[in-house]
C-alpha cells in the first residue's frame, strides 16, 4: 500500500474520564497513554512547565505542552502503563437491556418444527435441475422420491378424511405432470405407461425446468411456512428468485445460482419457526420485505426471545436440511452489508470463503431490489442503481434489468394463476444527504470530511474508533449509502468480526471487492490477526475497520493499534458536547417511527443520562405496542 497522509495526527488515543480534582490546578478531564488534559481552576496560570502530582497511588510527572484560556495539555514523562487506572475512571455510556421475556432455544425449536422431508427432496431436485450441467438420472431419482412421499401423504390424509391435504398432494404431483406432458407430446395413449426418465428425455431440459419450477412454487405458496399476513408473499418469492438469477447471469456467476436461489427460497424458515414459538406475539409482525430484512426486527426478536431467525436458520439448515453451509455464511454477511448496525447473535459463527463472500454481495443486491420494487424504498433503489452502474450498467441497462425482472415475475405469476401487484418504478436520482442528516456540529463535520477524503481515494484505510458501536455502525451505513460520496457505488462486504469462526480464510478471496468493512476488529479471533495485517497492507481496494473505545486497543493489542493508528478517526463522543448525544436520540426515535404508528415517545426520558442507541431501542420496543 502506498504511503498516505495520515488521517490521525494524535500519537495516542484519548479517553474521557470522570473528573479528577488536582488542588490548585484544576480537574483532569481527558487521559491518554502519554498525556493529560486539565480544565484549569479559576485564576490558575502555568508558571513552572514541570508538574508533579499523585492520583490515588499513581505518581504522575509531566510537562505543560500548551495552555489555553480554559484547558492546559500535559505530556507525561513516563507512559501511563496502568490500563486499570483508565478503566476505573472512564466515563461510560449506560446500556441496560432486560433479559429476553420468552427465551427460545433454537435447537429445541427446530426439533418441534415439523420436518418436511418432501421439501428437503424439493431442495435437492431444484438445485439439480437449475445447475449448469444437470444429471438427468439424479433428477429422475429425486422426482420418484417426491412422488413416493406425496402418495404416502395422500393415503394418510385419505384415512384421516383430510380432503384439503389430499387436494394439495394431487396438485403437487410433479411426476404425474411430467409424464402427462410427455404423453401429450408423443401423441401416445394416456393409459400407456412410460417411466420418468423417458418422460424427461422426451420433454427436454427446458420444459422439465419450467414444470418443476411451477410445482416448487406452488408447494411453497401452499406450505404452512407461508407468512400469514405478508403482503404479496407469492410475488416476493418469485421476484426474489428472478432478480437473483438475473444478477448471477449479469455478473457471470451462474455456478452459485442454483444453491443461492434455493437458499433464498427457504430464507423465511427461521422466521416461521420463531412465529410458532412466539405465543402470538409475532403473528402479525412480518408484513413486508422491510420487516423481514430490518435490523429493528432483529433487535425486536432478540429483545423478546433471545434469538433471531438467522441463528435459527443456521441450525435448521445444518441439522434439519443438511444444506447451504458455505452460502449461508454469505447470507449472514449480506444482512450485515445491508445493515451494518445489525449485530448477529454471538453464537452464530461464519466462515469466510470465496463463494460465500461473492454470494453475500449478490444476495445484498437482491435485498435492495426487493425493497425498492415491492416496498418502494427509494434509498434501496438509489444504492442498487449506483452499485450496478459501477459494474458496467448505465441507466438504460439498469431500467431494462428491472423491467425484465418485473415482466418475468408477472409471467410466472400468471402461469401459476396467482395474483400479485408489481409495477415499474423510476430510479431515484437522490437519497440521503449526510451533511443535512448529521447537522453542522464540528465533530460530525470532521467525520464527514474524513469520509469524503476516503471516498475520493485520498486515503484507502479508515479505523473508526467509537464508544457506541450500534450508533457508529448505523451512521457508517448512512455514510456508505449517502449521495454525498461515491461509496454507494462500491462492491463491498461487511464482516462482523465477533462472529468469524476460526476456520482459515485467504486474502485472495477478497479481491472481488472494492471495499471491505471489518466491524469490531478487536473481536477478530487472534488466529486471523496475521492474515488481516497482510490484507491491510496489500489489499488494492479500500478497508474500513471499527473498534470500541472501551476495549483499550492501545493497551490490549498494541501490535494491531500501531498498524491502525495513522488511520484512526474518532466518532464524535457523547461526552464532548450535548449536541452529539441529542442527535443520536433524535435519529433513534425517528428510526423506530415506522414501527410505532402514532404512539408518542418521551424524548426527555433519555436525556437525563447518557445511554446507548441499543438501550433506547430495547426500551421502546419492549414497552410500546409494535405494529
Amino acid at each position: 500500500m502506498e504511503t498516505e497522509e495520515p488521517l490521525n495526527r494524535r500519537k495516542d488515543d484519548r479517553y474521557f474520564i470522570n473528573e479528577i480534582s488536582l488542588e490548585g490546578i484544576g480537574d483532569i478531564v481527558e487521559v491518554s497513554k502519554n498525556g493529560l488534559k486539565i480544565k484549569k481552576a479559576p485564576g490558575f496560570t502555568v508558571e513552572n512547565p514541570a508538574v508533579k502530582f499523585t492520583v490515588a497511588t499513581l505518581e504522575i510527572e509531566a510537562e505543560v505542552r500548551w495552555e489555553g484560556t480554559v484547558f492546559i495539555g500535559l505530556q507525561s514523562t513516563n507512559p501511563l502503563s496502568n490500563q486499570a487506572f483508565l478503566s476505573k475512571r472512564m466515563k461510560r455510556i449506560k446500556e441496560t437491556i432486560p433479559p429476553p421475556q420468552m427465551k427460545v432455544s433454537p435447537e429445541k425449536a427446530i426439533l418441534q418444527y415439523k420436518k418436511d422431508e418432501g421439501l428437503i427432496a424439493m431442495i435437492n431436485l431444484l438445485m439439480e435441475v437449475e445447475s449448469p450441467d444437470p444429471d438427468i438420472h439424479k433428477i429422475g431419482i429425486f422426482i420418484e422420491e417426491i412422488s413416493s412421499r406425496q402418495q404416502e401423504a395422500g393415503k394418510k390424509a385419505e384415512k384421516k378424511g383430510k380432503e384439503e391435504e389430499k387436494r394439495k398432494e394431487i396438485l403437487l404431483s410433479c411426476k404425474d405432470e411430467l409424464i402427462a406432458r410427455a404423453v401429450e407430446l408423443q401423441a401416445r395413449e394416456v393409459t400407456e405407461e412410460i417411466d420418468i426418465n423417458f418422460a424427461i428425455t422426451i420433454l427436454g431440459l427446458a420444459n422439465v425446468r419450467e414444470i418443476i419450477r411451477d410445482h416448487v412454487h406452488k408447494r411453497f405458496f401452499q406450505s404452512e411456512t407461508s407468512l400469514p399476513i405478508f403482503e404479496n408473499y407469492e410475488t416476493f418469492n418469485i421476484l426474489k428468485s428472478v432478480v437473483f438469477k438475473n444478477l448471477c447471469r449479469f455478473f457471470g456467476l451462474q455456478d452459485i445460482q442454483p444453491e443461492g436461489s434455493t437458499l433464498l427460497a427457504f430464507e423465511t424458515a427461521g422466521v416461521d419457526i420463531l412465529i410458532k414459538e412466539s405465543s402470538g406475539i409475532l403473528d402479525n409482525y412480518y408484513q413486508s420485505p422491510s420487516r423481514l430484512y430490518s435490523e429493528v426486527s432483529r433487535m425486536y426478536e432478540k429483545a423478546f426471545f433471545g434469538v433471531d431467525p438467522l441463528q435459527i436458520n443456521q441450525i435448521y439448515f445444518e441439522k434439519g436440511l443438511n444444506a447451504f453451509k458455505e452460502l449461508f455464511n454469505g447470507y449472514v454477511l449480506a444482512h450485515n452489508t445491508l445493515n451494518p448496525d445489525y449485530a448477529p447473535s454471538e453464537d452464530l459463527k461464519v466462515s469466510l470463503s470465496k463463494n460465500g463472500l461473492i454470494f453475500s454481495y449478490l444476495a445484498c443486491l437482491t435485498f435492495l431490489a426487493i425493497l425498492f420494487l415491492l416496498d418502494k424504498d427509494r434509498e434501496s433503489g438509489f444504492v442498487l442503481s449506483k452499485r450496478l452502474t459501477s459494474r458496467g450498467m448505465d441507466e438504460r441497462k439498469i431500467n431494462m434489468f428491472l423491467d425484465q425482472s418485473i415482466n418475468d415475475t408477472r409471467t410466472i405469476l400468471r402461469n401459476l394463476s396467482v395474483k400479485g401487484g408489481l409495477s415499474q418504478l423510476s430510479l431515484p436520482e437522490r437519497t440521503i444527504n449526510i451533511e443535512s442528516y448529521l447537522g453542522h456540529d464540528i465533530r460530525f463535520e470532521y467525520l464527514v470530511k474524513s469520509f469524503r477524503d476516503f471516498s475520493r481515494g485520498q486515503v484507502k484505510r479508515i479505523a473508526l474508533r467509537n464508544e457506541d458501536p450500534p450508533y457508529a455502525h448505523f451512521i457508517l451505513g448512512k455514510l456508505i449509502s449517502s449521495e454525498s460520496f461515491d461509496l454507494s457505488s462500491k462492491t463491498l462486504c461487511v464482516v462482523p468480526c465477533r462472529n468469524v469462526s476460526n476456520d482459515q480464510w485467504y486474502i485472495k478471496d477478497f479481491t472481488y471487492f472494492d471495499l471491505v468493512v471489518f466491524k469490531e476488529i478487536n473481536s477478530l479471533p487472534a488466529v486471523h490477526l496475521n492474515a488481516f495485517l497482510r490484507l491491510w497492507s496489500s489489499f488494492e481496494g479500500q478497508i474500513i475497520v471499527t473498534f470500541n473505545t472501551y476495549d483499550f486497543l492501545d493497551y490490549t493489542n498494541p501490535q494491531l493499534h500501531a498498524v491502525l493508528n495513522n488511520y484512526i478517526v474518532d466518532f464524535p463522543s457523547y461526552f464532548f458536547n450535548d449536541a452529539v448525544y441529542r442527535t443520536m436520540v433524535d435519529h433513534t426515535i425517528h428510526y423506530l417511527d415506522p414501527y410505532l404508528g402514532d404512539q408518542p415517545i418521551d424524548k426527555d426520558k433519555y436525556l437525563s443520562e447518557v445511554v446507548t442507541m441499543n438501550h433506547i431501542k430495547a426500551d421502546i420496543l419492549l414497552t410500546q405496542d409494535i405494529s
